[in-house]
Order: C-alpha cells, then sequence, then structure tokens
C-alpha cells in the first residue's frame, strides 16, 4: 500500500511519534476502503508497538493511532508486528529511504509541531541548564581564580613583559587588585559591591553574583 504524502517532522518528535502519525495515516486511507482485507502492519519499533499495545494510554497522539487501527480493524483483519531495522525489509527499508527525503524538506507551520515528550523536555532543560551554568561559570572563575586574562596572570605566563594595571598603572594587574584596589575602577565597585576599595574576604561575602554585575559593569575581560 503506498500512501502518496511527506512531511517533514521537527527535530524535537521522537521516533514513537513519527510512527504513530503513519500509523494513523495508515488507518485513515484503509477506511476509505471497502474491500475487506488482511492488512499486517510492520514496524521497527518496539516502543512504538508495546505504545499500542498498553492498556493505560496517556499520549493524545497514541490514543488517536490506536482508534484509527480499531476503525479499520472493525472491518478488515489487522496486525501489528516487529522486524529488524535495516535488515532489508523490504517495506521498512523504503521507510527508511522516504524519512531520508523527507528529512531534507523544510517544516511548513508552527512548531512544535506534536507535542514534546517528558523526555525530550528535560534533556532540552538540562542542556539548557548547563549551558548557562558553564556560561556563567566562564565569566565569573576568572576574576575569582586568577586564571585569566589580567596582565599578572599573562605576564606568569609569559605572553606580556609587563604586568602593570591597564587601568590605572599603579600596581600589578591581578585578580585582587581589579576587585579590590584598583583606583579607576573604584566608581564601578562603589556602585555595584557597596565600597570604592576592598579586601579579599569580602569578595565572599558579596558572593559571584555580584562580582559577576561588578565585571560586566566595568567591561572586564576574564
Amino acid at each position: 500500500m503506498y500512501i502518496p504524502a511527506m512531511w517533514r517532522l521537527i527535530g524535537a518528535v521522537i521516533i514513537v511519534q513519527s510512527h504513530m502519525i503513519l500509523g494513523k495515516l495508515i488507518g485513515d486511507h484503509v477506511c476509505q476502503s471497502e474491500e475487506r482485507r488482511r492488512i499486517t502492519i510492520c514496524s521497527d519499533s518496539q516502543a512504538a508497538i508495546k505504545a499500542l499495545s498498553a492498556w493505560n494510554i496517556m499520549s493524545g497522539l497514541v490514543l488517536e493511532c490506536r482508534r484509527a487501527l480499531d476503525d479499520i480493524s472493525a472491518k478488515h483483519k489487522v496486525s501489528l508486528m516487529w522486524v529488524l531495522g535495516h535488515a532489508g525489509v523490504k517495506g521498512n527499508d523504503m521507510v527508511d529511504h522516504l524519512a531520508r527525503m523527507g528529512s531534507g524538506n523544510s517544516f511548513v507551520g508552527q512548531e512544535p509541531a506534536l507535542g514534546l515528550s517528558a523526555n525530550v523536555i528535560r534533556k532540552t532543560t538540562g542542556e539548557w541548564i548547563q549551558n548557562q551554568h558553564s556560561l556563567r561559570w566562564n565569566n565569573i572563575s576568572g576574576p575569582l581564580t586568577g586564571h585569566n586574562t589580567f596582565r599578572r596572570h599573562l605576564f606568569v605566563m609569559r605572553v606580556v613583559n609587563d604586568p602593570t594595571c591597564t587601568w590605572c598603572g599603579e600596581e600589578e594587574e591581578s585578580s585582587a587588585h581589579i576587585l579590590c584596589r584598583c583606583e579607576t575602577l573604584g566608581y564601578h565597585r562603589q556602585t555595584m559591591l557597596g565600597s570604592r576599595t576592598l579586601e579579599p574576604i569580602d569578595i565572599k561575602r558579596i558572593g559571584p553574583k555580584n562580582v559577576l554585575a561588578f565585571a560586566k559593569r566595568a567591561g572586564l575581560r576574564n
């Protein structure tokens, strides 16, 4: 059976969802036929078959597919069969070929086209949190640890010949000097950290969030 249609689904759509869409399309297509048939639907997704066989279906998409298959089962003898993927099964290889073709098309419409699974939401959220954490850590770790592009560190690394502070020219441009004593940055320090000069012990009390705000306001490199 050939269904003359092809769409590209968005990247967040998982394999099970794509199988459910295909199952619903098959059900809708077969319902238009009056001739009684013996229909075997093959899938290389065990998760999709188990989802359709479950007694408690929570997904609306799975439920739609199940109802479509139930409708065609009233007229036809329908079976679901698992087949090994990429093993030379003619119909399965054709589906894989069409999937590769469909992936090259642009999706048209508002995204997401389908509801996102809980796993996709957890994974995407986790990746976003990790990226935000890494970004914040990279911004704050340099000024706090001394492993940064301040001239004192670059001098130790033999990148520059002079460790003198670029802003005030009075001391070595170290993390302690920039965060606590550089007079040129005194206004930003007063505004963001509450005092024109600080002691290194004060940085722990102030906290990374405020130090990061000071670094951004002062345009510091990390």
